[in-house]
């Protein structure tokens, strides 16, 4: 495999997304400004971690056969340093959202209704969740940042589809884990918007899609190894 030490660091960013699973699901529960932060930062990390990892790993391929003239060795840390200047970015970003603008829990509350048990009551449900005022625009940066970075990613693993040392090419496995992300973002995202969140729909949705990305996305490079 190429870089097998990236491999770590995607595993690594693969447990940080399965904890932000939790994290979420316990917001509903536990009303706490720190649980609601803690999610999308576990969750931004995370991918950030998992897709630098694949970007570093697909930049050496690139490098190496790309190059016309000798060129120096591409050293782990020097992929680790491409890895650490995507999470710094996030960082800022996340930092600068939990400083002016943080995710806080409030209760929302749901339509009315009858109690089946006896008419003359009516019962008002409500439901925690996290929110902040400009959610739309802290979100519409980050898909911004990562979408750029899966789409100079798809290209790199584009060119370097052509190296015949297997174990240094691994550009369709990087191709279908962008696949499968891109996919399941663009049906998820308008879901999670427009689906109205009566018991936790919005949940239910943003939770399958962390879940199945990282469970392909651990399968595709752990399980051929």
């Amino acid at each position: 495999m190429s870089s097998p030490n990236l491999n770590n660091c995607i595993l690594i960013g693969c447990i940080l997304l399965y904890s932000s699973n939790i994290i979420s699901g316990t917001i509903s529960i536990i009303s706490s400004a720190t649980l609601c932060m803690l999610a999308p930062w576990l969750t931004i990390i995370g991918f950030a971690t998992v897709s630098g990892s694949m970007f570093a790993k697909t930049y050496r391929a690139y490098k190496i056969l790309t190059s016309r003239k000798r060129i120096n060795p591409i050293h782990d840390y020097h992929l680790y340093g491409i890895v650490t200047v995507l999470i710094l970015m996030e960082t800022m970003v996340l930092t600068t959202w939990t400083v002016m603008d943080p995710m806080k829990p409030e209760y929302r509350i749901l339509p009315r209704q009858t109690s089946p048990n006896n008419s003359f009551i009516i019962l008002v449900p409500r439901l925690l969740e996290c929110s902040c005022k400009n959610f739309v625009i802290w979100l519409a940066i980050i898909l911004t940042l990562n979408a750029f970075v899966l789409i100079f990613g798809a290209f790199l693993a584009y060119e370097a589809r052509n190296i015949k040392l297997s174990v240094m090419n691994e550009s369709k496995q990087i191709a279908l884990c962008i696949y499968n992300v891109a996919l399941l973002c663009i049906i998820v995202i308008p879901i999670s918007f427009f689906l109205p969140n009566t018991s936790g729909e919005t949940y239910i949705a943003s939770s399958g899609l962390i879940l199945y990305c990282t469970t392909t996305t651990t399968c595709i490079f752990f399980i051929p190894k």
